[in-house]
C-alpha cells in the first residue's frame, strides 16, 4: 500500500465555492489579496487581473489542503452569497 500525499484537482470534486477577497493596492505597485474566510490565505499579483487569478489558485490550494487533512470547510456564512 502506497502512503503519502495525494495530489488532485479540487475542481473535479466540487464546484468552486465563491469567497470574498480583499484587493489591497500596494505603494510599490501591484496588489495584495486577502481571503477573510480562509485564515492565512493571502496572495498577490502585479495587476488586478493577475491578483484575482492568483486568489483563485490560492483558494483552490487551500481547499485541497483542507480535504487532504480532513479538516472542515469554512462555514457557509463566511462565503460570498452570490
Amino acid at each position: 500500500m502506497r502512503r503519502g500525499r495525494v495530489s488532485f484537482d479540487a475542481s473535479q470534486l466540487f464546484a468552486m465555492p465563491k469567497f470574498k477577497v480583499i484587493l489591497i493596492p500596494e505603494e510599490e505597485g501591484g496588489y495584495s489579496v486577502q481571503v477573510p474566510a480562509l485564515p492565512g490565505c493571502f496572495t498577490c499579483g502585479d495587476t488586478r487581473k493577475e491578483a484575482l487569478e492568483m486568489a483563485k489558485d490560492a483558494i483552490g490550494l487551500y481547499l485541497e489542503e483542507l480535504v487532504a487533512q480532513a479538516d472542515p470547510f469554512p462555514p457557509i456564512t463566511s462565503r460570498l452569497s452570490r
